[in-house]
């Protein structure tokens, strides 16, 4: 099956191009489509290349049989409009705006395709004079799963070379373009020329970019689930980059569609957003905040802001909560730390929840009387926080989730939800975007760097040395046991100070 870029139509389509698209996704794995997103202006419809460099441009003819028979009628008695005139002019206006290196006429290398789905050879014959050099037409029987195949390859053009197939993506595909000022090449200090130029996203970059993009009625009419995607990528492999881009593309196709981006850290947050300002000529549509940052704008109303507990009193209510519950056993304070974060990471809100909770990866072993007791120590590190009017680091999220559960719809709900450095979002935070998600047809689209630690987040106080070693969940797999709790999440959720029995 050929790969196309994006995979699935965007936006609405024409019955006859939409026919079009998907004799396309039946071409055999040689071939890679790009559907033109481009909306300035009338160009070609698909670009579509074989892996030996050879390419086209095609264009669909909305006339039917019964247009091209008027039109032949017509033109014995009056001018009129010819049928194709459009799309072989858009073909054309698209070979002028093109510069393929080494290329005076870029039809030699480039044939235009215009396709009738709906009229038959004989009609199109009788009707139109034959096309210019360059130009050639497909109808109806050309345009059969059985035929279209070798019709399509035997009217490729010759192979580009590498330079003219970048100059030709530039055109058709703007969308990948990196502006220079959001490249990271170093530049030369004796360089005497014009400096930096815009750079390409490269292919599985821009397939990445483009995969499931569409955002129309139809689709979400046709989806029933939630629709997650999650980029991989080691650092400066150009994630964050793709998900500015379809961030951007989004705003294009969907305006109307509400967008929230998040990650972990308030630097990182601005950054984003100041390469998307510049990106997107200053587009406003888009909400840009870390998680915690999120749900500080969208704390209820009704509910005071409390104060966060400084690092260092924090630390000091741990050694005290420690010497009094767990001093006599081998765990230490900064175990103990580490479990109160750990544990504040997760839908765990119960004693009886922490007992059967799996820790697998946490690197130190626990026995059931033994959690009995940390979970003691942390009742008791709770309580004292709420005799001092605090909160922790990880009380925010946990409050949010109760707040949710209470009354969603004072929050806001987004189509799309897009999260950078997804490795630091821990589970709870992960089961309040899918809440915040509009319900079957919403998008989480997130990038993350696979060498990092899952489900910690960064901003956390300092943990043992030893929580290196420590895997926790994927953002795929924190989602599923939020559905999993479903069921018992309805209940009121327990701040971790129940009584101690």
């Amino acid at each position: 099956m050929a790969q196309i870029l994006p995979t699935n139509p965007v936006g609405p389509m024409p019955p006859e191009t939409l026919r079009v698209f998907r004799l396309l996704t039946q071409l055999p794995d040689l071939f890679v489509v790009w559907q033109r997103l481009a909306m300035a202006d009338d160009g070609p419809d698909f670009w579509v290349r074989h892996q030996d460099g050879r390419c086209a441009l095609l264009k669909v003819a909305t006339a039917t049989r019964a247009e091209i028979r008027q039109a032949r009628q017509g033109a014995l008695f009056a001018p009129t409009a010819t049928p194709g005139a459009r799309e072989q002019a858009a073909i054309e206006q698209f070979w002028a705006r093109l510069e393929l290196p080494d290329v005076a006429c870029p039809h030699e290398l480039l044939p235009g395709l215009v396709l009738f789905p709906s009229v038959p050879q004989a009609d199109l014959a009788l009707a139109l004079d034959p096309p210019p050099p360059g130009i050639h037409q497909g109808t109806k029987a050309d345009l059969t799963p059985e035929a279209f195949g070798a019709w399509l390859d035997a009217r490729l053009g010759p192979p580009l070379t590498p330079p003219q197939t970048e100059a030709l993506r530039r055109v058709f595909a703007p969308e990948s373009i990196i502006p220079a000022q959001l490249t990271v090449r170093t530049p030369i200090a004796r360089a005497t020329g014009a400096g930096l130029t815009d750079a390409l996203l490269s292919y599985n970059q821009e397939w990445v970019l483009k995969h499931d993009l569409d955002l129309s009625d139809e689709a979400e009419a046709a989806s029933a689930d939630l629709r997650l995607q999650l980029v991989n990528g080691v650092a400066g492999s150009g994630k964050s980059l793709i998900l500015l881009y379809r961030a951007r593309l989004l705003r294009q196709f969907f305006p109307r569609k509400r967008v929230l981006v998040l990650t972990h850290n308030k630097p990182l947050i601005q950054d984003l957003q100041r390469r998307y300002l510049r990106l997107s000529d200053g587009d406003q549509g888009v909400e840009w905040h870390t998680f915690h940052g999120w749900c500080w704008t969208y704390w209820p109303d009704h509910d005071p802001k409390p104060r966060l507990v400084g690092l260092r009193e924090r630390r000091a209510l741990i050694d005290q909560v420690w010497q009094q519950h767990l001093a006599t056993t081998a765990l230490s304070p900064e175990l103990l730390q580490s479990e109160i974060d750990w544990l504040k990471d997760r839908l765990i809100t119960t004693r009886q929840g922490y007992r059967e909770a799996d820790r697998a990866g946490r690197g130190f072993a626990l026995t059931e009387a033994m959690r009995d007791r940390v979970y003691a120590a942390i009742h008791a590190y709770q309580a004292e926080l709420q005799a001092r009017s605090r909160l922790d680091f990880g009380d925010v999220p946990r409050q949010l989730w109760r707040a949710l559960l209470a009354d969603a719809t004072a929050f806001p709900r987004y189509d799309v939800v897009l999260i950078d450095e997804a490795q630091f979002f821990a589970p709870i935070w992960f089961e309040i975007v899918r809440r915040i998600l509009a319900p079957a047809h919403g998008q989480l689209f997130m990038v993350a760097d696979p060498t990092q630690v899952f489900g910690k987040p960064a901003q956390a106080p300092e943990a043992p040395g030893d929580e290196g070693q420590i895997e926790e969940a994927s953002p795929e797999e924190a989602l599923e046991e939020g559905e999993q709790k479903e069921g018992a999440s309805a209940a009121p959720v327990d701040d971790l100070s129940e009584p101690d029995a």
